[in-house]
């Protein structure tokens, strides 16, 4: 029985769409993670296994980011539900698209070294 998944992948981003406090010290073209999907089947909802999903995904960003570089993660929510679920972690919304959000690299830091 599957009870949640997430899925990763590289992208690149153009530092324009970041906050400025961000992005001013960025290249045009910059290097980032993507999470393409965290869901949980709906009778383990609400029990922390998205916490733990996510958890997980904000390590393998963290490990690949000091191989391959990187400012970090965004996230397209599928609602508003699910950006404000992304928001308690620390993700912000990008300007002009609400429901993409930016979780940067140092907050991921931050994240994996609370929970290492």
């Amino acid at each position: 029985m599957v009870v949640g998944f997430f899925t990763l992948t590289f992208c690149q981003v153009e530092g324009a769409i970041l906050p400025e406090v961000f992005s001013k010290k960025l290249p045009q073209q910059i290097p980032a993670m993507r999470l393409g999907r965290l869901a949980v089947s709906l009778g383990k909802q609400r029990q922390g296994m998205g916490h733990i999903l996510l958890s997980s995904a904000l390590r393998i960003v963290g490990r690949a980011e000091q191989i391959a570089g990187g400012v970090g993660l965004f996230v397209d929510a599928k609602d508003e539900d699910a950006a404000s679920y992304y928001a308690q972690f620390g993700f912000v919304p990008l300007i002009g698209a609400p429901w993409t959000l930016f979780l940067p690299i140092q907050t991921i830091r931050k994240h994996n070294a609370e929970f290492h």
